[in-house]
């Protein structure tokens, strides 16, 4: 077999333990590129993370919504053939700004990578409709989202969608390929269950040139997405032109001058290079990406926030991405090839499982009570911005000023009769 140059260069990084200085030695290549829109007073809002911005060169422009601004950059690779708009877990008040930019850009695909809720904290808005709910409407757009049926496989969801928007014929139907097992600031537990995830992605025809690109997002649309989109590239370059034409580093450092910080942690670029290596294994030998591997299928568990939140032994969490993103990254922990991180042992302990149990409803409860705050939380945002669009409706403004221009002739003839 010909040398793999990526085993290669892994095998050097790894022989040395020199994965933290050699993510800092792509991290110093700054690029001087401006973000002037991301930081125009109209547009904070829209922003979750205020050092997360998009390039102006590259950003995505909305055609016809209410504003043009949205968190989102393409990502071109064009020697792979490849394509894909890079952008931030949506907040409440960008929803609709995302489904119109959907809609807009034809994409065939939504690749999620992160949970709705992660270590009790909400990574990003839930943009889509729930099995057996009705269609999500989003007036500021006329976006109309239809949930037409889910698929749930061991490591994440597909969901299908139906788009359609007022005033426009046809509908528009996107796939979700909802990843539910990928940590922030962390890997997947395997390169061979990631690779699958892609694997399926890729056979749908997401991410092929005929179609729109697809939508790739995690929170701030820059580690896992980042990841994600630099395996898929290096293997697109494998499958067209041979191991020899892939320069990982190269190409994230190409693919860092379209979105800003891509790829957010020393392990995530080891998984990275794990995953590509595996990959082209595979692929040497005639077969998928994922090995032949297939899929498997669940039967129907819970869903949505509720499932998002189940941890039953949660790492601590990571610091807030604020920090994270301007300070030096230390050298973490990977899981590699199944195999979990070391655990006590506690075969024998019964006091200690009765604790790890109660520890666990403990857990539980509390997730119980944050999902309801948080459901909470977003009707009563719903209920204001309904009202908001209820008392600016044209017609009762025009109701409104009729009964004032009385009020004002009223008030001026009663104060004429006492002159």
């Amino acid at each position: 077999m010909h040398e793999n140059p990526v085993q290669k260069a892994f095998d050097e990084i790894e022989s040395r333990n020199g994965w933290p200085v050699h993510y800092q030695k792509l991290e110093v290549i700054s690029q001087n590129l401006s973000c002037n829109a991301a930081r125009s007073p109209s547009n904070r809002s829209l922003n979750r993370y205020r050092n997360v911005s998009p390039y102006d060169h590259s950003r995505v422009f909305i055609c016809t919504g209410p504003t043009d601004y949205i968190n989102a950059n393409y990502v071109k690779v064009p020697e792979a053939n490849r394509t894909y708009i890079l952008t931030q877990g949506p907040l409440p008040q960008t929803v609709g700004h995302f489904w119109l930019m959907v809609w807009e850009q034809q994409s065939r695909a939504i690749v999620m990578l992160n949970r709705v809720v992660e270590k009790n904290q909400i990574k990003c808005h839930k943009y889509w409709p729930s099995v057996g709910e009705a269609s999500l409407l989003f007036d500021d757009v006329g976006i109309t989202v239809t949930h037409v049926k889910e698929e749930d496989y061991k490591f994440y969801t597909l969901r299908t969608f139906s788009l359609g928007r007022q005033g426009e014929e046809g509908s528009q139907e996107v796939l979700q390929f909802h990843y539910t097992t990928w940590p922030d600031f962390g890997v997947p537990e395997s390169p061979t269950t990631f690779l699958q995830f892609l694997e399926h992605v890729r056979q749908s025809g997401s991410l092929c040139s005929d179609v729109g690109p697809a939508v790739i997002h995690c929170s701030a649309g820059i580690g896992r997405s980042g990841t994600l989109c630099l395996v898929d590239s290096c293997l697109e370059l494998v499958h067209l032109n041979g191991i020899d034409s892939v320069d990982v580093d190269q190409l994230l450092r190409k693919m860092r001058t379209f979105r800003m910080g891509l790829i957010q942690t020393p392990d995530q670029l080891r998984f990275s290079y794990l995953a590509i290596i595996q990959g082209c294994e595979a692929l040497h030998k005639g077969l998928s990406i994922s090995s032949g591997s297939p899929a498997v299928k669940m039967r129907p568990r819970a869903r949505e926030l509720g499932r998002d939140m189940e941890d039953e032994e949660n790492p601590p969490p990571p610091p807030p991405r604020v920090d994270s993103l301007e300070q030096p990254i230390s050298d973490g922990n990977i899981l590699l090839n199944g195999n979990s991180l070391p655990t006590r042992d506690t075969s024998g302990s019964d006091d200690l499982m009765n604790i790890r149990k109660r520890e666990r409803e403990k857990r539980r409860e509390k997730t119980s009570q944050l999902v309801t705050d948080i459901r909470k939380k977003q009707k009563l945002t719903e209920e204001k911005a309904a009202m908001k669009r209820l008392l600016f409706h044209p017609y009762l403004l025009t109701v409104g000023g009729v009964i004032l221009g009385l009020a004002s002739i009223y008030a001026l003839q009663s104060w004429s009769a006492r002159v």
